[in-house]
């Protein structure tokens, strides 16, 4: 199972990305998922989108990466911290029935408000 760890922008590692489709925490728990480029978490709302390994908010602001990120335009990416061990994740629960995607924004060059990237889960 491919995983890749998406980080803040401090650098440091927050979300996992399992499978290339299902979010967890540093814990395992699950938090949210990917369909096409629309993140969802598993209350069904939509929460933002990625692109090029880097994943936004709904107001087009940067708010996570993944080392490689490509997608412009973006702020300037912190060195990346050495990730942990991950936990063992959950099993994925059903998702609700999806909310209707939000329109996207224009991409900023900024930082999301959000104070870290789990908050866009939530």
């Amino acid at each position: 199972m491919a995983s890749e760890w998406y980080y803040n922008r401090y650098g440091s590692p927050e979300v996992l990305l399992l499978g290339g489709f299902r979010f967890v925490n540093r814990n395992g728990k699950n938090i949210g998922y990917i369909t096409g480029n629309h993140i969802y978490n598993y209350n069904g709302k939509h929460c933002g989108w990625i692109e090029g390994g880097v994943i936004r908010d709904l107001l087009g602001y940067s708010i996570g990466f993944k080392t490689g990120a490509k997608d412009y335009p973006f702020p300037i990416l912190p060195i990346p911290q050495i990730p942990p061990i991950p936990a063992i994740p959950q099993i994925p629960p059903i998702p609700a029935l999806r909310a209707l995607p939000k329109l996207k924004p224009l991409k900023h060059f900024g930082w999301s408000n959000l104070p870290s990237l789990i908050n866009l889960f939530n």
